[in-house]
C-alpha cells in the first residue's frame, strides 16, 4: 500500500489513536499522502453544505497537514448541544463514504458555553450591535477599559440568567450587564468587534455597576457618531456627503461598487477610528443578519485620516457570493445589502459628525 492513504482500524489498546479510537495500521508515504489528503479535503469542501444539513452540524474548520485531514464542528441549531459519540461516528462514516475510503481524520467539536469570553455593561446600542465596557479589565497594557462591539451570530441566542426563555435583540438595553460567549474571532480594533453565540443578561439596568466611557473608546466613538453619556455627543452635520451604491450580478454572486461622495462644495477632513473603512451586512427577509463582511478580518488599531476634496469620492469594490460567513450558499429569496462607511469628521469640524444616513446605503437583491 505504499504511496496510498493508510487504512484505519478500531483499536482499544494504548497505541496512538485519533479522537474516535481509530489506529494507524499501515505507514504512509508522506508526499503521496499529502496530495491525496488535499484531494479528499477538496471533495469534502464541495459537498459541505449537504453534509452539514444532513447531520445538523456547522463546520468551523476544515484543513489538512502532512498527516491528516482535520475538521472542527459544532451543532448547527443549538450552540450549547454537545454532539454525542453516536452523532460523531455517523459524521465520521459519512466523511469516509464521501472520500470512498477511510483516511487519517481528526474530528473534533467546539463547545459552548462554559466560561464567558467577555463580560461588561451595555453603554451603547448601535443598530444590530451593542457596545459593552468592562472597567475592571484593561485593553492590553493600556489604561483604557476593555470595550467590545457585540453582534449576534446567525445561530446565536439571548437569555436572561437562570431562564431558558429566548429573548430578541431589541430586548437588550443600555445599562444591562452581560456575559458573552463569542465565535472566537475578535477584530483587533478599539473597541473590539465580535460575534456572539450566546448573550446572557446577568443584571438589569440600574443593578449593574455604571461604566463610564473614557480615553480611547470615547474618542473613537465620537469619530463615528458620538458616544452615549459623558460629554455632549457630536451633532450630525447634514448635507455634506452621500453614499452611492451600485450592485451588479456576476457568476455566482454580486459585485458591490460603493463610494462616499463629498457634496459639500469644499474639502472635508475624514478620520477612521481603526483600519476598517467600511462594513457590509446582509439581512434576510425575516430581518436576520446572515452575513457580515468584517467577521473574519482584523484591523489595525491606529486612527486613519485623509482629506476628501470637493465632489471627490472615496470608492470601494467588494463581492458577495450569496453565502453566509462560513461560505455556505443561502436559500433563494430577497436579501437587503447594507453598506456603512465608518468615517467621522476630522479635528477642524470638532463637535460635528457625519449624519448616519449620509455614510450608509442599502439595496435589495434576489438570490
Amino acid at each position: 500500500m505504499e504511496g496510498s492513504l493508510s487504512a484505519y482500524s478500531k483499536d482499544t489498546s494504548d497505541s496512538i489513536k485519533d479522537g474516535a479510537g481509530y489506529k494507524l495500521v499501515v505507514p504512509m508515504k508522506r508526499e503521496s499522502a499529502a496530495s491525496e489528503l488535499s484531494s479528499i479535503k477538496q471533495k469534502i469542501g464541495e459537498h459541505l453544505g449537504d453534509l452539514m444539513e444532513k447531520h445538523k452540524v456547522k463546520v468551523l474548520m476544515l484543513g489538512t497537514d502532512s498527516d491528516q485531514v482535520f475538521i472542527q464542528v459544532r451543532h448547527a441549531e443549538d450552540v450549547e448541544h454537545r454532539l454525542t459519540e453516536e452523532e460523531l461516528t455517523k459524521l465520521r462514516l459519512a466523511l469516509y463514504e464521501l472520500a470512498g475510503r477511510e483516511f487519517p481524520l481528526s474530528l473534533g467539536q467546539s463547545e459552548c458555553c462554559s466560561v464567558p469570553t467577555l463580560s461588561g455593561v451595555i453603554t451603547r446600542i448601535d443598530g444590530e450591535r451593542v457596545l459593552i465596557v468592562n472597567e475592571d479589565k484593561r485593553n492590553g497594557d493600556t489604561s483604557d477599559p476593555e470595550a467590545t462591539f457585540i453582534s449576534l451570530a446567525a445561530e446565536g441566542k439571548i437569555r436572561k440568567a437562570g431562564s431558558s426563555e429566548p429573548l430578541s435583540f431589541d430586548q437588550l438595553k443600555i445599562g444591562q450587564q452581560l456575559h458573552v460567549w463569542t465565535t472566537g474571532l475578535m477584530l483587533q480594533s478599539y473597541p473590539g468587534q465580535a460575534s456572539a453565540l450566546k448573550i446572557e443578561i446577568i443584571a438589569e439596568a440600574g443593578e449593574a455597576k455604571p461604566q463610564v466611557l473614557n480615553g480611547s473608546v470615547k474618542e473613537r466613538l465620537e469619530l463615528i457618531g458620538g458616544a452615549k453619556g459623558g460629554k455632549k455627543a457630536p451633532v450630525p452635520a447634514e448635507g455634506l456627503f452621500e453614499t452611492e451604491l451600485g450592485i451588479s450580478r456576476e457568476a455566482g454572486g454580486f459585485v458591490l461598487d460603493f463610494a462616499l461622495r463629498n457634496k459639500s462644495g469644499v474639502k472635508q477632513p475624514l478620520v477612521f477610528g481603526s483600519g476598517q473603512q467600511f462594513e457590509i451586512r446582509v439581512v434576510n427577509e425575516q430581518g436576520k443578519e446572515v452575513y457580515r463582511w468584517s467577521s473574519d478580518k482584523s484591523f489595525t488599531m491606529a486612527i486613519q485620516s485623509r482629506v476628501l476634496e470637493a465632489d471627490d469620492r472615496l470608492s470601494f469594490t467588494e463581492r458577495w457570493m450569496g453565502t453566509d460567513e462560513e461560505g455556505r450558499s443561502l436559500p433563494g429569496g430577497l436579501y437587503t445589502i447594507y453598506i456603512e462607511i465608518t468615517a467621522g469628521l476630522g479635528d477642524t469640524t470638532k463637535g460635528k459628525a457625519i449624519a448616519p444616513a449620509e455614510r450608509s446605503a442599502k439595496q435589495e437583491v434576489r438570490l
